[in-house]
């Protein structure tokens, strides 16, 4: 994985796949996580090198960078296994956590597991997450 990417993107749905790819054309360092090795074959095939995998069994993240991830993005696609994510990143970085979302959960779910901000929207495009961070 690149040293430099400071930023973690969990992007199981189209307002993630979105996310990278405004990430990807600003030029910014990213890592993006594989809950399995299906998904790792997809964002590989896609061109992504910095992979992160999450291994629920052992609750850890595999990847080969000592760097700390500042900010995490983690897309909900669905309630269980977007907690799980939750659950384990937050375990192994300190950075702040967004969780994106278009579901009407309560957001106290999210923010016991973690979550510094829980986003919720309807809209695929949620570039305006990235127009004021500084990378």
């Amino acid at each position: 994985m690149n040293g430099h990417a400071a930023v973690m993107v969990y992007a199981p749905n189209q307002a993630g796949e979105q996310f990278m790819q405004t990430l990807s054309e600003g030029g910014h360092s990213f890592a993006v996580v594989a809950c399995c090795p299906a998904e790792q074959r997809h964002l590989g095939a896609r061109g992504l090198t910095n992979i992160v995998r999450i291994n629920f069994k052992e609750q850890s993240l595999i990847y080969s960078s000592e760097n700390e991830f500042s900010r995490v993005y983690i897309f909900e696609e669905e309630l269980g296994r977007c907690c799980k994510v939750l659950d384990i990143i937050r375990k192994w970085t300190n950075g702040i956590i967004y969780v994106i979302t278009t579901k009407h959960y309560p957001q106290m779910i999210y923010r016991m597991l973690g979550a510094n901000y829980v986003i919720r929207t309807t809209k695929d495009d949620v570039s305006f997450l990235i127009e004021n961070e500084v990378f």
